[in-house]
């Protein structure tokens, strides 16, 4: 365990910076980190026999934890983009900072290419998505603004999300009530008999309605997308300096029937953007600075291959799992 604990002054060392490497380095050892933790706890009397203190084993494995968390979140805060999640309750801290170590936004053309890598979009194979990205924005973020739907007062644009979800959640019933989702719900119906599942909800399939979970789970992936949609145009203009490009539904393809209704991202505009102290993102994804003082003592090369010997094994041991398979 003392070899674990020493080890956060390399990660300090090296994986604090500011660049795109940095913070995705810090991501992947949050997810392991996380992951370790919560497979200590799940078997804890089954590791009973190999360490004394199992404890003591998850106290230290969740002080790790903590540690790259406080790194993402200061990273998180030295960037412009950074400053912009901060202000949205529920998307700033730790949660944006992974969402930006994994979401390289140089390679995205559209925010359409970040719902398919979130695996949001049911026509992209969910194979070819990220499911770590997926599990952030569906239950982590989604959580927050689930949460927020449910309080009376909803003014604010911090809350934006939580009343989006409200708003749609509503719209949804609406329609169901009306049964515009007939046909939908009675092939889902067929299918699943043809399964010979035992759905508890089939019934409602039958009745040509969706049931409130069905519903529930719409609201939230509409939200989740409306977020990236934001976040891919604030990166958008943080990248080349000039407003995102209007969406091929609103440019080509309009909708039919009805007003066309644009949400735009909160507190977001240029001339504040600009204002904003703060990295942007060319030097973020072309920089490595690191930013945290190193540390006082240096480990020798003989030192650090021993302390990653001691954490490899004791992982191996108890979570039987290598690390940098999982981290790599």
């Amino acid at each position: 365990m003392d070899g674990l604990r020493k080890d956060r002054e390399l990660l300090a060392q090296y994986a604090s910076g500011v660049g795109f490497q940095s913070l995705g380095l810090l991501a992947k050892a949050y997810r392991f980190l996380s992951k370790a933790r919560s497979s200590l706890k799940r078997h804890r009397t089954r590791y009973d026999s190999k360490a004394k203190q199992p404890d003591a084993v998850i106290e230290a494995v969740g002080e790790a934890g903590e540690f790259v968390a406080k790194l993402i979140i200061g990273t998180l805060h030295r960037l412009k983009i950074g400053r912009w999640l901060e202000k949205i309750q529920g998307a700033g801290g730790v949660i944006g900072g992974l969402v930006l170590g994994i979401i390289d936004l140089r390679k995205t053309k559209s925010a359409g290419s970040i719902w398919r890598y979130a695996g949001l979009d049911p026509t992209w194979p969910r194979s070819r998505s990220n499911r770590y990205l997926r599990y952030l924005l569906c239950t982590a973020f989604a959580n927050q603004f689930i949460r927020q739907a449910q309080l009376e007062d909803l003014s604010g644009d911090h809350l934006i999300y939580g009343k989006v979800f409200k708003w749609y959640l509503g719209k949804l019933s609406e329609a169901n009530e009306q049964l515009k989702f007939k046909q939908y719900a009675l092939a889902k119906a067929e299918k699943l008999e043809r399964s010979q599942s035992r759905y508890r909800d089939l019934s409602i399939y039958k009745a040509g309605k969706l049931p409130h979970s069905h519903l529930f789970a719409r609201a939230r992936r509409f939200t989740c997308k409306l977020f990236l949609s934001h976040l891919f145009e604030v990166g958008y203009y943080d990248l080349h300096g000039k407003e995102a490009p209007q969406p091929y539904i609103l440019t080509v393809k309009l909708p039919q029937g009805g007003p066309i209704r644009i949400i735009r991202p909160p507190f977001f505009t240029p001339q504040w953007y600009d204002s904003l102290p703060g990295i942007g993102l060319k030097e973020f994804y072309e920089s490595e600075t690191v930013l945290i003082p190193p540390p006082t003592h240096h480990h020798t090369e003989e030192e650090i291959h021993e302390q990653q010997r001691t954490v490899n094994g004791f992982l191996l041991d108890t979570i039987g799992t290598n690390p940098e398979e999982t981290l790599l």
